[in-house]
């Protein structure tokens, strides 16, 4: 497997020539002015990456870019042992000592971090990096006054993993159209009858049990995985889905089995 990230130049303009527009894109731009988002936060990003790195592997320097209207975050994994030459060039993915790489977007409105990708290698899979690297970032991005958190994930796993952390849907569509099929599939496999009223969110389909058979978990594992599945974190004092994720890392570093990715 071949991994390419290619990322564009983006000049965003103070304002459009259009009426509405105009005042829309002006309002946004001084916004930007007023929160600070600076490459400065790449640099301290890197900074509390660096608290989760394990005894075995460790954060590559990040690349930091200002794209305009959000800061972009590149930063590659690496074994303890890999050599500072091996972290030249484009690709990177089959050199000895590299793990994966995770990539994220600080938008400059101060609201909202888009988490592009983490990926780690099968072998480096199921260690808690890849929860320790997430829960890391948001964190932090808490600690910047960030309020909204979204990613697109692999739905081989993502559309479970996510979910029982308290990540939501991005869209009514895919919300729909997930719950359409999980309702027709627990009435098939299950002889179970609900309806699309009784999920209100991502999490209640991943939490759903059946006795003491985990059923949610078994519909997103198999017939109800996706390609991709786009997620919403949404966090603060009255958020349901912060106060599932808080408590799922509380439980998971409470158990020495308890990590998911």
């Amino acid at each position: 497997m071949m991994y390419y990230v290619i990322k564009a130049q983006v000049q965003v303009k103070p304002y459009v020539r259009t009426v509405g527009g105009k005042f829309q894109r002006v309002r946004g731009f001084a916004r930007q002015q007023v929160t600070g988002i600076t490459e400065d936060i790449g640099k301290e990003f890197f900074n509390a990456l660096k608290m989760v790195e394990g005894k075995d592997w460790m954060f590559e320097e990040p690349d930091i870019l200002d794209l305009g209207d959000k800061i972009n975050i590149d930063v590659n994994m690496w074994t303890r042992d890999a050599k500072p030459e091996q972290f030249k060039g484009l690709k990177k993915y089959n050199k000895p000592g590299y793990i994966g790489h995770f990539e994220l977007n600080f938008f400059k409105d101060g609201e909202h971090v888009y988490l592009n990708s983490l990926f780690l290698k099968d072998e480096w899979q199921g260690k808690g990096i890849g929860n320790d690297t997430m829960k890391r970032a948001i964190d932090f991005g808490i600690s910047k006054g960030f309020k909204k958190f979204s990613l697109m994930a692999d739905g081989d796993v993502g559309v479970y993993a996510w979910a029982i952390q308290g990540w939501d849907w991005n869209t009514p569509k895919e919300k729909k159209q997930l719950l359409e099929d999980f309702c027709k599939w627990l009435k098939k496999r299950y002889n179970v009858e609900k309806t699309q009223n009784d999920f209100l969110h991502a999490w209640d389909v991943a939490a759903f049990m059946i006795g003491d058979k985990k059923v949610g978990k078994e519909f997103m594992m198999g017939e109800g995985k996706r390609n991709w599945w786009n997620g919403t974190l949404f966090v603060g004092r009255y958020s349901k889905g912060y106060e599932i994720f808080k408590e799922y890392h509380r439980l998971r570093h409470a158990s020495q089995s308890g990590r998911a990715i």
